[in-house]
């Protein structure tokens, strides 16, 4: 399953056989917004979950307005539901998992009063809000990736703390009670995580530096 963003700002989903070979392709957009897609998931009934952002142009035609976006597909390309959440700046949903119930759990960045802050989003299966956290620090922070654990959930991103660009780790429970927090950087370097995943009981972070 391959999920992409084409020039003009729609969404395309591309499903191919064990060998490459086309089986469908669909199209989710319309002409007066654009649609970024950021992430793909599968659930657990055979469903697609894409997470990006969305942009209208404002009335006077100038700047755009970005929301995050979280749409289903049906197993066959077919949407099922999107919805939209945003505040007054630019925010968008960048990884997505399920619950052991069946829930989206969403990471992502929302701008808040021009600065950014990672938010952690939980919905149910039809798209209804259940409940939202903001990760606040001492400059910029964005939630980059989120992983399922056995005993919770991690969520990752960029951090500036310290006069440094590095990043965070975030370990919380299924009620959004952040257990531990910490901060990684370096002097004389700048961390970007971009992925976390899980090997036995480790957390594996990847990401580049300059």
């Amino acid at each position: 399953m391959i999920c992409a963003t084409s020039r003009i700002g729609d969404i395309h989903l591309i499903k191919t056989d064990i060998n490459g070979r086309l089986l469908w392709e669909k199209i989710y957009g319309k002409s007066d917004r654009e649609e970024v897609a950021n992430n793909l998931m599968l659930s657990d009934a055979g469903e697609y979950i894409v997470v990006g952002n969305l942009k209208i142009l404002e009335k006077d035609g100038k700047k755009y307005i970005i929301d995050a976006l979280l749409v289903k597909f049906d197993e066959n390309g077919d949407k099922v539901w999107d919805v939209v959440f945003g505040e007054k700046d630019d925010d968008e949903f960048n990884d997505v998992i399920q619950a052991r119930n069946g829930d989206f759990i969403i990471a992502g960045t929302f701008d808040v009063s021009g600065l950014s802050k990672g938010v952690i989003y939980r919905v149910d299966e039809n798209g209804r809000l259940i409940w939202n956290k903001k990760l606040s620090g001492e400059g910029p922070v964005r939630g980059e990736s989120i992983i399922f654990t056995d005993q919770g959930y991690l969520i990752g991103g960029y951090a500036y703390k310290d006069l440094r660009d590095g990043f965070y780790l975030a370990y919380f429970n299924d009620k959004v009670d952040i257990l531990w927090r910490k901060n990684y950087n370096k002097k004389g370097m700048k961390i970007f995580l971009t992925t976390v995943s899980m090997l036995s009981s480790n957390f594996v972070v990847g990401g580049y530096a300059y």
